[in-house]
């Protein structure tokens, strides 16, 4: 199991992914799943709705993240 406090850079796990390392995506994924949550609540001022917005968001992430290529820093994409 992957901890949410991975100490590599989100270069270091951005790159591991994009080569297909389910665990270095798992640790963008946890490290980011707060941050996603707290701006879904923010956006839709509702925790159920928020969890959905974490959902779809984090799957997008997950199901591009060979695409991405590095115009931005992940927490803008």
């Amino acid at each position: 199991m992957v901890e949410p406090d991975d100490a590599r850079t989100d270069e270091d796990l951005l790159a591991a992914a994009r080569q297909g390392n389910a665990e270095a995506l798992d640790a963008l994924i946890l490290r980011y799943q707060p941050r996603v949550f707290r701006f879904g609540v923010k956006i839709c001022g509702d925790r159920e709705e928020a969890g959905d917005v974490v959902q779809e968001s984090l799957l997008a992430l997950a199901r591009h993240v060979r695409e991405f290529r590095g115009d931005s820093s992940v927490s803008t994409w």
